[in-house]
């Protein structure tokens, strides 16, 4: 019986992809695809060959000719193969879907992704295709021993760049596939058809299970599972979920990678990370079932949502938010819930609220959790110079009250002209802060910037020098009211550090304190806590220094470490926020 004609397409770095046309006439010009298993038909074993063409659509660290940086214009064009790559085609059991013993290994022969499989001889019609982190030159090729290759472990081959390919594969039934795609989303579908069939789910009822439920895995409903069709790249939302689903299953790592002393191909081997969360989806249909793997998806798609999303396109979004849902057992978004709303762990420090809207699930951060942990009380005072009232707020610390304006001083009269808006300039001291604060300031609307006063050093004192009457200066302050010192701007961070959790967790949190006592990255969680917005500012404070004497500095507060600075070195003016006496 002769085989032939056997064309596969497969891409062997972010997406791989294997398109089989199988003619197999026997000599009374039957078909293998006619039906049955092989033992059932009495096939004898023949040769024949596969060749195909590697192409991809995905992004690589290695060699990649095209990275898309939107994924609702994605570029169809580009090859993702390493040369050298090796592919394994095994013959499995029709029974038991064991591999036989019977292995065929070939390699991507140039960038352009041709490979062949040639004088391939099978009893059975159920192969697995794999592709092979291992990577050869011509010579190395040639020396290779293939009985090194036919128990191969899941290990990843590392470059100085980055992985160099992904473990691959796809579970087929050369009898009724003639064109199949080999990526992460086949991955899973083989390793959840080989465990349905050896539960006594039968291969075509296996495989239509597996790949709904792959689908739902990542929030999609309804939907219909083409990852296995070499022609699923010219749908892009697929592009995206095979690209995205790899991107957060895969945690890339340089462990075992000398810089120093690498070998001539600058690679490494590492464990290949994804097998726990394929091992989890093989036994369960779902990414849920396993806490460690769910938790450290949920950690994935979480940062991506805080760090990346902004760059992301509309559907890549929509994509990523589905998957979260489905990672927080929220099912499918359907008309019966349109509205319905609901609160999940979230972020590490802040909650995540999902809601039904329109088919789809939407994702926004709800409360910070801090805000459980500080115990504060909101109210007003009255400023009796001009008769403004200011939003204010009361912490708790230690069993003793400690109030604070919660909004910037806004006091003007003949003598005092503050400017008022914020000044470009600071943004050049803060280059290179947290983008989280940047996208908080511009959150803020009008009504905040046209309050926005900024006093000369000398306004702020309202005097040649400062002399502290007790322990309160007032300056520029209302009655009863005063200038913060630096102890009680430390408290304050203090507190938030805390209850943040950042402290003592942070290594160098208590010789910090120690040192400066303005804590890192505190202010992020002063707004939830009642202390009100503020942006990239310097905001007045009182130090004293070893001689005794009182002296004005600058407290620049935003998402990041505070700079603290003295008053004539300042080039932009101070902000102010009183403190009760």
């Amino acid at each position: 019986m002769n085989y032939s004609g056997i064309v596969k397409q497969m891409v062997c770095k972010a997406t791989v992809l294997l398109a089989l046309a199988l003619i197999a006439c026997s000599e009374d010009s039957k078909s293998i695809a006619d039906g049955g298993t092989a033992e059932e038909r009495g096939l004898q074993a023949k040769n024949f060959t596969i060749s195909g063409r590697a192409v991809g659509t995905g992004t690589s660290t290695a060699n990649a000719s095209v990275t898309p940086t939107s994924f609702d214009s994605l570029s169809m064009q580009g090859s993702f193969i390493r040369y050298g790559s090796v592919l394994r085609l095994s013959e499995l059991d029709s029974l038991t879907l064991d591999a036989t013993g019977k292995f065929y290994f070939t390699r991507c022969t140039n960038k352009t992704g041709q490979f062949s499989f040639d004088s391939i001889s099978l009893n059975s019609p159920y192969v697995l295709v794999e592709l092979l982190p291992e990577i050869y030159d011509d010579s190395e090729w040639e020396l290779v021993n293939k009985d090194d290759l036919k128990d191969f472990s899941d290990t990843i081959h590392y470059s100085l760049m980055g992985p160099l390919n992904h473990n691959y594969s796809a579970l087929v039934d050369l009898r009724t596939t003639d064109d199949i795609a080999v990526n992460i989303m086949t991955r899973l579908e083989a390793a959840r058809i080989k465990y349905l069939f050896k539960n006594g789910t039968a291969f075509a009822t296996a495989k239509q299970q597996a790949d709904q439920e792959i689908l739902e895995a990542v929030g999609v409903y309804n939907g219909t599972f083409n990852f296995d069709k070499s022609d699923f790249v010219q749908d892009s939302n697929k592009v995206l979920m095979a690209y995205r689903v790899e991107s957060f299953i895969y945690i890339y790592t340089y462990s075992g990678v000398d810089l120093n002393n690498y070998s001539v191909h600058m690679y490494s081997t590492a464990p290949d990370y994804s097998a726990s969360a394929v091992n989890a989806f093989s036994k369960s249909g779902n990414f849920t079932a396993v806490d460690s793997v769910k938790a450290a998806l949920l950690k994935n798609l979480l940062r991506w949502s805080l760090n990346d999303v902004d760059y992301a396109s509309n559907s890549e979004k929509a994509f990523v938010t589905g998957f979260l849902a489905a990672l927080y057992s929220l099912g499918e978004c359907t008309a019966a819930r349109e509205g319905d709303t609901v609160e999940t762990d979230g972020y590490e420090d802040q909650y995540l609220n999902f809601t039904c809207l329109s088919g789809a699930w939407t994702a926004e951060p709800g409360r910070y959790k801090i805000t459980e942990k500080v115990n504060f009380e909101t109210g007003t005072m009255t400023d009796d110079r001009d008769g403004k009232t200011y939003k204010t707020v009361t912490y708790n610390i230690e069993g003793t009250p400690f109030t604070w304006m919660a909004e910037n001083l806004t006091y003007s009269n003949d003598s005092i002209h503050p400017a008022i808006g914020l000044d470009s300039s600071i943004y050049r001291i803060t280059q290179g802060r947290e983008r989280f604060f940047t996208k908080y300031m511009n959150s803020l609307d009008s009504t905040y910037w046209n309050t926005f006063f900024r006093y000369a050093d000398h306004d702020v004192i309202g005097a040649d020098s400062i002399v502290m009457e007790g322990e309160h200066f007032q300056g520029i302050c209302p009655s009863g009211w005063h200038i913060p010192t630096h102890e009680e701007w430390t408290r304050l961070m203090r507190l938030v550090e805390y209850a943040s959790g950042f402290c003592p967790d942070y290594p160098g949190c208590e010789e910090f304190k120690e040192n400066d006592g303005f804590g890192w990255y505190a202010s992020k969680y002063l707004p939830p806590i009642g202390f009100g917005d503020f942006t990239l500012e310097i905001f007045a404070f009182l130090e004293q220094g070893d001689d005794g004497t009182w002296a004005l500095l600058g407290l620049m507060m935003d998402n990041g470490k505070p700079l603290t600075m003295p008053a004539d070195q300042i080039s932009q003016t101070l902000s102010v926020r009183c403190v009760k006496d």
